[in-house]
């Protein structure tokens, strides 16, 4: 009704700086590096503006 929508990422999806916030980095393995592979909380951005950014874990993994 406002404008207001939700950053909802999963895991798998490519961090992306604007819209993500890493809460910290692993490496696991079966994942790519830079990629996103747990989700802590959601964002909100509110029409172009980013309220709050979504909290992530992202992938460390030198291997992929």
């Amino acid at each position: 009704k406002h404008g207001i929508t939700i950053i909802t990422p999963k895991a798998g999806d490519r961090f992306d700086p604007t819209f993500h916030e890493a809460m910290f980095e692993a490496p696991v393995p079966g994942t790519v590096a830079g990629h996103i592979i747990q989700v802590m909380d959601n964002g909100f951005a509110l029409h172009d503006r980013l309220l709050r950014p979504a909290k992530v874990g992202v992938s460390s993994n030198t291997a992929a």
